[in-house]
């Protein structure tokens, strides 16, 4: 078993377990119930995890990016007029230069 993702947020790793269902991807989750230890142990410890079977690891990480919106090209990019960079949209001022964004 891979460990696809950990969260604070179990409704994130619920969408997760969803739609990794929904493509014939079985997941085990662990943790679902150790939000009530949250103080008593590390954090960190009580996030809710998702596990698939070897097999599906690249499968299910490209789901799971896909979801987050990190595929490639999937963050729209400006390109800064005084040094080329590529910042993206949700900037308004390049990192590199600090040129406002046309």
């Amino acid at each position: 078993m891979k460990l696809i993702d950990a969260s604070p947020y179990p409704h994130s790793i619920y969408i997760l377990r969803s739609a990794l269902e929904s493509e014939g991807i079985a997941c085990t989750l662990n943790n679902e119930n150790l939000s009530q230890l949250s103080g008593e142990v590390p954090v960190t410890s009580c996030y809710v995890e998702i596990y698939v079977a070897d097999e599906f690891e690249e499968k299910a990480f490209v789901i799971r990016d896909r979801l987050r919106g990190s595929e490639p090209g999937s963050v729209p990019l400006w390109t800064c007029q005084s040094c080329q960079e590529e910042i993206e949209e949700q900037y308004d001022i390049c990192w590199n230069c600090e040129a406002v964004k046309p």
